[in-house]
């Protein structure tokens, strides 16, 4: 469905913010469970409070609270404060 399209939004955002993907290691297996079971770190000091929310948000594994999946729109994804300067 389209949780997972939120989910990769949110790698990509992750990618062009922080230079590297949220989640790294070259063995797939490794890599598969990682994704899976570790909790998301952003320890990056160029990346603003509202960034990192909004990665958290999107990157949730919790697809009932995965933002763009609450209301089957993107309404939550537009109206994060990330975007506040967007019109």
């Amino acid at each position: 469905g389209k949780s997972v399209d939120w989910w990769g939004y949110g790698v990509l955002l992750h990618i062009l913010l922080t230079g590297g993907p949220p989640f790294w290691s070259q063995n797939h297996n490794e890599l598969f469970d990682m994704i899976v079971n570790k909790e998301l770190v952003i320890d990056d000091p160029v990346v603003t409070p509202e960034a990192k929310d909004l990665l958290e948000k999107l990157l949730s594994k919790d697809v009932s609270k995965r933002l763009g999946c609450l209301d089957g729109k993107a309404d939550d994804v537009m109206a994060h404060p990330f975007f506040s300067d967007i019109d």
